[in-house]
């Protein structure tokens, strides 16, 4: 029986407000989830498992329309799939009750339910938040009986709001597969038979990695797993070094041609490394012009005059701190960032 996992697309958001590629990475979502269900007919996957936060928060009615349009196109997949802590269900909403497509089953309760598809002896297990906050662990009690049927957890959560999960008790509660949604960094326990899927495209900056979704399959030899990367752009952090006599010019110069080597679609962190520059200010708005830059980060340092700093602060700690760190061997690199930091932090420099 083979699957296909994804979770977090969160369709409707807006990555990144503000910035100039920020609707375009709206609508990217859209294209990326369409491109999922284009896979479910590539791969003739016999499920697609949704394991919450397809929506960022309660969707509209045309959101809800596009979603039933991918998914309708669908050609042999059976689609289950829940409502995460971010689009949970709310009273008199019209999430649950929309007229889905006969092959999609959603999960419309607050209780754990189940969907069995005799014609893949396959039981999905699973339910949809209706609080965006829910600190009960609900899946440990869980266990299936054990027989010939497969069996699958549909499961949204991680932490104390957010139904604590404890991934060694469902490792030996009986399930053939957990697919697991809420973190959006990928993550995969083979062995245990369970799995994050994470955001298909990355939605910060912390998101970094390949995002993508995970085809799966179950055989009664066991259950393979494998991420299979669909992002259009992914979070980079890209450093420089500069120092006291580095121009704007000269770092833009040097910023374009990593831009080109890492991909002028993705997004970037820029960090700025090595010696402050001294005289002319480097123009940060430059910087952030020259591609996706989402911020830039100075972690320079000041340059350092040790023998004037010695000469100076001799018999104080700052000069017997540098009396002592000279001790140690030349071309000692830990001695010498330990040296140069211990100053800037006693001078009151260090940032």
């Amino acid at each position: 029986m083979k699957f296909i996992h994804m979770a977090d697309m969160h369709l409707g958001a807006l990555p990144d407000g503000g910035k100039p590629w920020s609707e375009a990475r709206a609508k990217e979502l859209w294209d990326t989830f369409s491109d999922i269900c284009d896979a479910c007919n590539r791969e003739r996957a016999d499920l697609l498992l949704i394991a919450g936060d397809l929506f960022d928060r309660q969707p509209l009615k045309k959101e809800l329309k596009q979603a039933a349009y991918h998914l309708g196109r669908l050609n042999r997949t059976q689609v289950v799939w829940m409502a995460g802590d971010a689009d949970h269900l709310r009273e008199k909403d019209i999430y649950a009750a929309y007229p889905w497509p006969e092959h999609v089953h959603f999960f419309s309760g607050e209780q754990v339910d189940k969907v069995y598809f005799p014609f893949l002896d396959t039981e999905v297990w699973g339910m949809s938040y209706g609080h965006s906050h829910i600190s009960e662990p609900i899946y440990d009690e869980l266990s299936p009986e054990i027989n010939e049927t497969y069996h699958i957890l549909l499961a949204h959560g991680g932490d104390e709001e957010h139904i604590p999960i404890r991934r060694q008790m469902l490792a030996t509660a009986g399930f053939d597969y957990v697919a697991l949604g809420h973190v959006h960094t990928p993550q995969i326990w083979e062995r245990e038979k369970c799995a994050y899927a994470g955001s298909p495209e990355p939605l910060s900056p912390k998101d970094l990695g390949p995002h993508g979704y995970i085809l799966g399959e179950i055989t009664s030899e066991g259950t393979r797993l494998r991420l299979v990367p669909a992002a259009r752009r992914t979070y980079k952090r890209l450093e420089l070094s500069v120092n006291p006599h580095t121009t704007t010019r000269e770092l833009l110069e040097e910023l374009r041609e990593d831009l080109a080597s890492e991909g002028m679609a993705n997004i970037f962190t820029l960090v700025l490394t090595g010696s402050a520059v001294s005289g002319e200010e480097i123009d940060l708005e430059a910087l952030l012009g020259a591609g996706n830059i989402l911020e830039v980060i100075d972690e320079t340092r000041p340059e350092l005059n040790l023998a004037e700093i010695a000469r100076e602060h001799a018999g104080d700690i700052i000069g017997k701190y540098i009396e002592r760190m000279r001790a140690y061997p030349e071309k000692d690199e830990v001695a010498e960032k330990a040296l140069e930091y211990g100053v800037l932090a006693l001078l009151g420099g260090l940032k």
